[in-house]
């Protein structure tokens, strides 16, 4: 489940963010939708050692799915098929600071999986610090804790108190 004040990003491997030798800059929801991280699973002491005194361990739902974080505000999720972890997902509360060690170990690990990372609308970023805090800022979850009722205005949502009779 995503919260509108979580800012969600997956891992994807860099390969996947070119086309014909050209970089990409968004991706289609049919080609995001088609990819696999496909990361043996060997990689996945040393991604949970890396995350796990950051965010803690929790209860998953599914077999096939690891969960570190609190589901309501930061979280990553890693989601395991047969051989592979077939994908991983973070998401950031924008109530909450990122913690620096946190932040540097989501981009550490996309480089040393060789990934990039891509936003639920399509778009490619880089596994830099400043890029993906600049993302945050930036991005919807942000938006709508800085202003929830001109968010939800601009979104054409009334946000009108119940009346008391």
């Amino acid at each position: 489940m995503m919260s509108i004040w979580q800012f969600t990003f997956d891992l994807i491997p860099a390969a996947c963010a070119f086309k014909y030798d050209a970089p990409l800059i968004r991706l289609s929801r049919d080609e995001m939708n088609d990819i696999s991280l496909a990361i043996p699973k060997v990689n996945l002491d040393i991604i949970v050692n890396k995350f796990q005194t950051i965010l803690p361990a929790c209860k998953s739902w599914s077999r096939d799915l690891l969960i570190f974080g609190d589901e309501d505000h930061t979280n990553m999720k890693i989601w395991l098929d047969e051989e592979s972890i077939d994908s991983i997902t973070f998401q950031l509360s924008a109530y909450e600071n990122a913690q620096d060690a946190l932040i540097y170990a989501i981009c550490h690990t996309a480089e040393n999986l060789n990934c990039v990372f891509v936003k639920r609308d399509g778009t490619i970023f880089q596994p830099i610090i400043f890029t993906l805090g600049r993302m945050m800022l930036q991005s919807r979850a942000a938006r709508f804790v800085r202003d929830p009722e001109g968010f939800l205005k601009a979104l054409g949502t009334s946000v009108e108190e119940p009346s008391v009779i």
